[in-house]
Parts: structure tokens; sequence; C-alpha cells
């Protein structure tokens, strides 16, 4: 009598092997990716030390695993060549395992910015987030801040309820002829912001709202902010400025223009600004000590009629803040006078 075939156990361990061969694959592929990310890591460090900042920490683990990639980078230290110094409390960098080029950041503060004078100013927030994604389309960043309060050497503080920033820098301009210069679009919101200073009114303003291009601008940035601004005037940049609202106690604003600067380092351009309430406006500034009390009724008369003549339906007409020869003019006011910027 012929003995029947026992049950074959392939079938039945044949997921199990898959499940773990899947398991090897993948987790080769994180030990890779985890070791190719820090080699990046490192080598972004010694370029960004090269041109000029040198950034340290105190302790750094890395981990994630199986799922992200982790960098955590405890009391960083950050020092330019230029004399500014950075400190903070945590950073962490992350990025999913199979989306390695969009990285976030993670920033607990307090942050610590000491000038090259030797002031030194104080940014609480909650945790900051960041966001960088380098792809196809370019190069994309954004920051999300909350509850962030600036103080100053001098007793000066600055707080906002909330700042939003985003940045992309379109790839068209990496890959057009000898990609000489860069365009960044900017985006910036930020609310519930106050300004004070010892002896000073304090400041309200609800929310400033704005959508800018920077053109031209040269893509080795320089370490220090005059050889920036040298090379940017070179390069014959410019600040586009195509939205801007804002309210501040009762009065708001609206602003559109473009400013560059000349080959001297002057700024020179023009901005139109639409109030809706210019009366209201002079009367803030007149409170704040910016115009005496007896130029301010004259002012307001003067500032009223040039917004008002010719404009249709009684709509406000614009005003403009102008910057010429080293001269900063809002309407026939001029504001103030000063020498080049680098």
């Amino acid at each position: 009598m012929a003995i029947a075939p026992g049950p074959r156990r392939w079938p039945i361990v044949a997921p199990l092997i898959s499940v773990l061969i899947a398991f090897g694959l993948w987790s080769g592929y994180w030990w890779w990716g985890s070791g190719e990310a820090q080699r990046q890591v490192a080598a972004a460090r010694a370029e960004l030390t090269r041109q000029g900042l040198a950034i340290a920490c105190g302790s750094e683990s890395h981990g994630g695993f199986p799922f992200r990639f982790s960098i955590t980078c405890t009391g960083p230290d950050m020092a330019g060549a230029d004399g500014w110094r950075a400190s903070t409390s945590v950073i962490e960098v992350l990025a999913q395992a199979w989306n390695p080029g969009h990285l976030i950041f993670v920033m607990t503060g307090p942050l610590r910015l000491t000038r090259p004078d030797g002031q030194i100013w104080t940014i609480s927030h909650t945790a900051a987030v960041a966001s960088l994604v380098v792809g196809r389309v370019g190069v994309q960043a954004s920051l999300l801040a909350e509850q962030v309060r600036a103080s100053g050497p001098a007793g000066e503080t600055l707080a906002a309820g909330r700042l939003n920033l985003h940045v992309r820098l379109p790839e068209a301009r990496f890959t057009e002829g000898t990609a000489t210069s860069a365009v960044a679009d900017v985006a910036v919101f930020a609310s519930a912001l106050d300004f004070s200073r010892p002896g000073d009114v304090p400041l309200r303003v609800e929310s400033i709202e704005a959508e800018a291009t920077l053109t031209a601008l040269p893509l080795v940035l320089p370490g220090r902010l005059a050889d920036f601004l040298r090379a940017t005037a070179a390069a014959g940049a410019e600040l586009r400025l195509t939205r801007f609202v804002a309210s501040a106690e009762a009065v708001d604003v609206e602003a559109s223009g473009n400013v560059g600067l000349d080959a001297a380092g002057l700024p020179a351009g023009r901005i139109a600004m639409r109030f809706n309430d210019v009366k209201l406006l002079i009367s803030r500034l007149a409170e704040r000590g910016l115009l005496a009390p007896q130029a301010a009724d004259g002012a307001a008369v003067l500032v009223g009629f040039l917004t008002t003549a010719g404009a249709a339906g009684g709509k406000s007409g614009p005003i403009d803040l102008v910057f010429r020869d080293g001269s900063i003019f809002w309407g026939p006011f001029r504001l103030a006078s000063h020498g080049p910027l680098f």
C-alpha cells in the first residue's frame, strides 16, 4: 500500500519568509540611508565652515529606525566670521525614509543671539518647525513659530503670536545659462505683534501679510552682510513687493512697488502706499512723538489732500514712499537721510 505524502509546509512559512526578506532589505536600505545622511551633514557643515559659519553640537545622536532618518543636535552653537553668534537648546532634523529630500527641523528654544558688539538678544518660543524641500521643482523652505518673544539688551521687546515664512527658489534659475543669479519668491504672515521700548508708547500690530520677489540674487551668499549687499547691487538685484497688507491700531495700509540698490550702495525705488484713514495715521504718529503736535494738523491736511486729489469715488489714493539719493521721502516729507549700505 502506498503511503500518502504529508502536507506541504512551504505555503505556510512562505509569507513569514517574505516578511523577513522585506525587513532585511528595508533595514539594509535604512542603514545605508542613515550613513549617507550623516555624510551629507558632515559635508554641509564643512562647506559652511569654509564659508565662515562654524556649527558645533554639545552632543549629537542619530536614529529614527525604521521609518525615519533623524539627527538630534543638543546645545548647538553657530558662530559667524563677522562676529555674530547663535545658540539654542536642541535642533532635531527629521526625514521620512521614503522621502529623504524633504527635511523637517524642530527647534527648541530659547534662542540666544550675540551681536559682534557683544549685545545679546534672547528669543523664546514654542517649538518652532521649519521645512526644507530640495527637488526637481527647486528649493522650498518654510518656518512656523508661535508665542515668540524677543528681548533686547536695552529692555526693548518684540512679541508675536504667530510667525510664518515661506521661500521658494525655482530650479529654472539654476539651469539657465551660467547660473550666476537666483530668484526667490517670499511670503510672510505675522499676527499679534507687540513692540515696546522703555520710554516709548507700545505699538500693537494686529497682522502683516506680504508677498515679494527678490531678483538677481547671488547664488554664492557672502558671509558678511555688507558683502552680500555689495554682491546684490552688482547683480542688479531688486525687491518687488507685489502685496503688502497690515493693520495696526485701526490703521490699515496696503503697499506695492520696487526697491533696489544702486552701485553706490544707496536704495533706489518707490513703494506706493494706501491708507484707510490718513488723519488717524497722523494722529498715531504724533502720539509717538514722530510728529510735533503743531505739525500734525498741517501734515494731516496736506497728506489728505494728496491722497484724495483725483481719486475716484472718494476712495483714498496712494502716497509714495520714495528712496532716492540717500534719503527716504514719504510724499512731500523727508523722513531720513543715510549713507551707503555697504
